[in-house]
This record gives C-alpha cells, structure tokens and sequence, in this order.
C-alpha cells in the first residue's frame, strides 16, 4: 500500500527484486487470511444450515483473489462445506414440502401411500412400521402403530420420517398430519401440519 503511494520517480528509486519480495509478501498475507477463514470452517460431517453465511463468506473472499494470492490454497473444506450446505437445503426444502396421499379403500377404512421423493433428490423415509392403515373408528393396524386420535371429520397422526438427500445431510422429525376424511374413493393429498 505504501510503494503504491509512490511517485512514479520514487517508485524508480526501489530496487526491482524489493518491488518483488513485497508483491510476493502481499500475495502471501492475503492468501494466508483467506485460509484462515477456509481453516475456520466447520468439518465436512459438523456443517449444518446455520453455518451458510459462514461458508459463504469465505467463498466471497476466496473469489476475490487474484490468481497469485489464491497460489497454494487448499479448498478442500470450503467446497465440502459448500457440498453440505446445498445438501441441508435440499432436505429443508424437502421437509416443507413433505406431502402423503391419503386413500379411501371404504367406508370405515383409509390407507396412506409412502411419500415419493422430492423432485431435488432429497427422499423422505418414514421409520419402518410407522406408516399407518387407520380404520374410521380410528383404530390402527400394523405392527408399530401410531398415535391417532379422530374427531368427526379429521384423523391427527404424527409419523417420524427421516429426510435425506443421500450424503452426510438428513434430518429426522416427529411430523404431524390433520387429514380430513376423504368422502370418495379419490386420492387425497396432505402436507405437515
């Protein structure tokens, strides 16, 4: 910053090697806080959601770098963390958007179709004997069945469902669904309460 401060004659005065040794000492410093911020980053399997500005930041950083400051940077965690966070938005994005089909077989009988993947790649897996055949009376069968309580129009269930989108990045939580006895034979389709 200083040298730059310099006349043109004054510049002319500084040996070219000097005026090498600093450029170089300037590229350095600023690659090294740039690592820094890359190394300050949370470990590939610790990135959560929260962490985005975080790994944002020192992508901003890095990018600003002319080629002989980025010269010898690892950017390994910084594009795992990256990796992550899409990974976190793909399950977040799947868990608002979780959805069950509820189908009337008769009267007094209704079953729920497994949830279909989400169209980012992200799959919603319910835990295993979770996924309820409920009867009008509000009696379940199955082997692990959930808790249910019906009132004269409406079943309310939770299930446990864990979302992934097939890396490091899965969330699982308790869902609650309010489903509004389907009156005909056709499909219905309910999102989380």
């Amino acid at each position: 910053a200083a040298y730059d401060k310099l006349t043109t004659a004054q510049k002319a005065l500084v040996k070219p090697v000097n005026v090498t040794a600093l450029t170089n000492a300037e590229n350095a410093l600023a690659g090294t806080l740039v690592q820094e911020l890359i190394d300050a980053l949370p470990a590939k399997a610790n990135v959560k959601l929260a962490d985005k500005a975080q790994v944002e930041a020192a992508r901003a950083a890095y990018n600003k770098l002319t080629p002989a400051q980025a010269t010898g940077l690892v950017l390994t965690k910084l594009t795992e963390a990256e990796a992550m966070i899409t990974a976190w938005e793909n399950v977040a994005e799947a868990k608002a958007d979780l959805k069950l089909t509820v189908t009337k077989v008769s009267d007094t009988n209704y079953t729920i179709a497994e949830p279909s993947n989400h169209t980012n790649g992200a799959k919603h897996v319910l835990a295993v004997g979770t996924l309820p055949t409920f009867e009008d009376t509000g009696a379940v069968t199955g082997t692990s069945p959930v808790d249910i309580t019906k009132d004269s129009k409406a079943f309310t269930f939770e299930l446990t469902v864990t979302i992934t989108d097939g890396t490091e990045a899965s969330a699982t939580e308790n869902v609650v669904f309010v489903v509004t006895v389907p009156n005909t034979l056709e499909a219905v389709t309910i999102a989380a309460k």
